[in-house]
């Protein structure tokens, strides 16, 4: 995959909510997030989003070689209790047990050595939290809470880091190409592109992959390499276990650090620090510390945020190249959907869409209208907001549009021959069943962002950082406009559209109207207080809406206080 791709496209991890069919916004989850061996597993509704994946105690992976489902807290196996048929977590029994083996098969999730039994929520008119059993599966298991939608989540990258020497695995020379060798040196937490070849995910399977390109560790050769996954290749399939990096076909055989030649030459001699080390395959060794390793997760802002990529971005086909846009509707409160290839028409701003995290929509910038599915018809176009319409709810998912409360349905091409195929060619879009197939893969393409002041129109002052740099806690106040425009008074709204400092790429952080602060820090997905948005002529919090920046009234610093309408929670937004 090209590096231009893997920014703009977030790969899928291991982990994944099983969310109920028939109650789409309900999941699987620890009751109370115990970490103790026989706590109830239950249906309860999704907790608010938590980073990029969501929180552990309803987060699941499938183990492939065991055949168990795991819970992303502590690895416990979803169980049986064997009194009343209560599914439950306990920790695996290496020696097999029947009880903890399941399939995942065609939206149900059946016991092993019985297909008859599956997992079923008792009674879904009861209030969450539902009480989950295993039962005979029924003819209609859809509408009995027998039906479960594995919604996998985007992955979370980290360093692998060395326990002995602190060296983190890279990718050698950052030769992105089939082959490269990988070698543990050290930490670079610079340019994002450095960052890049030291970072790591492990994929739906668990098979640990490069956030370079997505290729997998290779130990085929005498070095370790980066190569295409290859599922018939057991040299290419490594995952963590533990503190080690282990071969899933083969648990005996793990990476380790080889310690490096050093040049006899004065000119050439370093510390051990500074030369990368190669990796060998090894038989694990319980006092060998060249074969341990920590995991290091790093935080969803490193990972997957570009400084300046603003909120805005286009759509565009794979197969066909043709970019998704809405087509012009004056004073109506819904417009048609299109996948055009007139080029002006694709540059447009009508091609320009964002994604709204509070209500969970995708918009079109020119009216803020949602992508919808038309009524009567499996058509999709845009419409005004509706907070009762499950059908405006759509994310980005990999390289899929996926509808949030029925994720099998995906944004697909009509790939029909009807239609100009000439330079202007237009073709409909619509709400289909995921079939993998190549019209319903797509590009986003996010957009540099615009920059602008902020500005009160109380005293027409504009929000300044007062210390310039890379210092995350700098103070953000009220000054007067400089002669020359500076980054210090610049702002933009970034990829979730939280409003960003140009200066150092940081974002707006402000307490209560008691503590009085307002600065800038990192973004941070569980921070609440530093989630700020441009909502008309107010900068409002993303998780209260009650919660907006204004001017104090006595002492004129800025703060977060309760909405009221007034003016010194008014602000003007000049572009430059």
């Amino acid at each position: 995959m090209s590096k231009r791709r893997q920014d703009l496209v977030l790969p899928l991890g291991k982990y994944f909510a099983i969310r109920s069919r028939l109650k789409t916004e309900m999941v699987l989850e620890v009751k109370d997030g115990k970490d103790e061996p026989g706590t109830p597993v239950v249906l309860n509704e999704e907790a608010p989003l938590v980073g990029l994946t969501g929180d552990d105690h309803q987060l699941w992976h499938y183990d492939d070689q065991t055949l168990t489902i795991r819970s992303a807290i502590n690895q416990f196996c979803l169980d049986v209790n064997a009194r009343d048929s209560r599914v439950v977590v306990q920790p695996f029994l290496h020696g097999g047990c029947p009880t903890q083996k399941w399939i995942l098969s065609e939206n149900v999730i059946q016991a092993k050595d019985d297909s008859d039994k599956v997992v079923s929520a008792t009674d879904l008119r009861l209030h969450a939290p539902v009480e989950v059993k295993v039962r005979v599966k029924v003819n209609e298991p859809e509408s009995t809470g027998q039906q479960w939608i594995i919604d996998y989540k985007p992955a979370a990258f980290f360093h692998i880091r060395n326990h002995d020497t602190a060296k983190v695995l890279a990718v050698h020379r950052a030769d992105p190409r089939s082959g490269s060798k990988v070698v543990a040196t050290r930490k670079d937490s610079g340019h994002r592109t450095t960052e890049d070849i030291q970072l790591w995910y492990e994929d739906r399977t668990g098979v640990i992959r490069s956030k370079l390109n997505g290729f997998v560790l290779d130990s085929s050769g005498e070095d370790v390499v980066l190569s295409p996954f290859d599922e018939t290749k057991d040299c290419r399939r490594w995952t963590v276990a533990g503190n080690s990096i282990q071969n899933r076909s083969n648990p005996s055989l793990v990476l380790e650090m080889r310690p490096p030649t050093t040049s006899t030459t004065k000119s050439r001699r370093s510390s051990a620090e500074a030369i990368s080390s190669p990796l060998v395959v090894s038989r694990q060794a319980t006092a060998n510390p060249s074969q341990f390793w920590t995991f290091d997760r790093i935080p969803e802002s490193s990972a997957v945020r570009q400084r300046d990529r603003g909120k805005y971005f286009t759509v565009r086909s794979r197969v066909s190249g043709l970019v998704l846009r809405g087509n012009d509707s004056p004073g109506g409160s819904s417009a048609a959907l299109v996948a055009t290839g007139d080029r002006e028409k694709a540059s447009d701003s009508n091609a320009l869409f964002f994604l709204e995290g509070v209500t969970g929509t995708i918009r079109n910038s020119v009216n803020n209208f949602c992508l919808d599915v038309n009524d009567e018809s499996p058509r999709l176009i845009l419409s005004s907001y509706d907070p009762y319409k499950r059908t405006q709810q759509w994310r980005i998912q990999g390289k899929k549009i996926v509808c949030r409360q029925q994720p099998d349905l995906v944004l697909t091409l009509d790939d029909s021959e009807d239609g100009d195929q000439g330079v202007g060619r237009e073709k409909p879009v619509s709400a289909q069943i995921d079939q993998s197939s190549e019209n319903q893969f797509w590009d986003v393409a996010y957009q540099p962002a615009k920059s602008f002041y902020i500005v009160s129109p109380t005293n027409s002052k504009v929000l300044t950082v007062k210390a310039t740099g890379q210092r995350s806690t700098s103070k953000v106040i009220l000054s007067e406009k400089k002669p020359k425009v500076e980054s210090d008074q610049l702002w933009y709204e970034d990829e979730d559209g939280a409003v960003t400092s140009k200066t150092n790429g940081f974002v707006i952080e402000a307490l209560t109207e008691k503590d009085g602060v307002v600065r800038t820090t990192p973004w941070d997905p569980s921070n609440r207080n530093s989630h700020w948005l441009i909502v008309g002529n107010h900068i409002q919090n993303k998780h209260d809406s009650r919660i907006v920046l204004e001017i104090h009234r006595k002492n004129k610093a800025l703060c977060a206080n309760r909405f009221t309408g007034d003016e010194n929670q008014r602000w003007t937004f000049e572009y430059v």
